[in-house]
This record gives structure tokens, C-alpha cells and sequence, in this order.
């Protein structure tokens, strides 16, 4: 309760007695969103502080990494214009015989 009234701003009498259970599942998914927000905040004051102390140009991950960072590569396969139109085509009939 402390971290949906509190840290989502819910006034708590109305959690209590009138939210109902969608509202709830809403704020729930949100509140990491809105976490992820105030860190990239507070990393974005750290690097113009440090940025301004150092000769070096600094990245945003230079100063704090999160686990959010870090992108996932995939390997796409280089495909040729006629590779790609045959495999658009094969999706197409795929779809079309469901």
C-alpha cells in the first residue's frame, strides 16, 4: 500500500474503499515506468555534474549503468530483394491458410 499511495500519488482512501481491481493492475504496471523515469533523471543530473568536472565527453552509461541498458542484438540475416519478396510471399500464405 505504502508504494501505490505514496510513491503513485493514490490518495489512500481511495484505495482503500473505491479502487477497483483494474485500476489497481494499471497503477501496478506503471509504477515501473515511472521507477525507470526518476533513475533516468537522477542519471541525467549525475552526468552533467560530472560532465562538467571532466575533460572527457561522458555517455549517460559512463556514469550509471541499469539493467534496462543493456540492448539485446539479434542477428537479422542479410537477405537479398528477391530472398525477401519470397519470404514476404511465404508469411502472405501462411496467413491466408489459417
Amino acid at each position: 500500500m505504502y508504494g501505490i499511495c505514496v510513491r503513485m500519488g493514490v490518495p489512500p482512501l481511495y484505495f482503500l474503499d473505491e479502487m477497483e481491481p483494474y485500476e489497481l493492475k494499471a497503477i501496478i504496471n506503471e509504477s515501473d515506468n515511472v521507477f525507470k523515469s526518476q533513475c533516468e533523471d537522477v542519471r541525467k543530473i549525475q552526468h552533467a555534474i560530472y560532465q562538467s568536472q571532466n575533460s572527457k565527453t561522458l555517455q549517460l552509461t559512463d556514469v550509471q549503468k541499469f539493467p534496462w541498458d543493456e540492448s539485446e542484438v539479434t542477428n537479422v540475416p542479410k537477405r537479398s530483394k528477391d530472398e525477401r519478396e519470397k519470404y514476404a510471399l511465404e508469411m502472405q500464405n501462411k496467413l491466408n491458410n489459417q
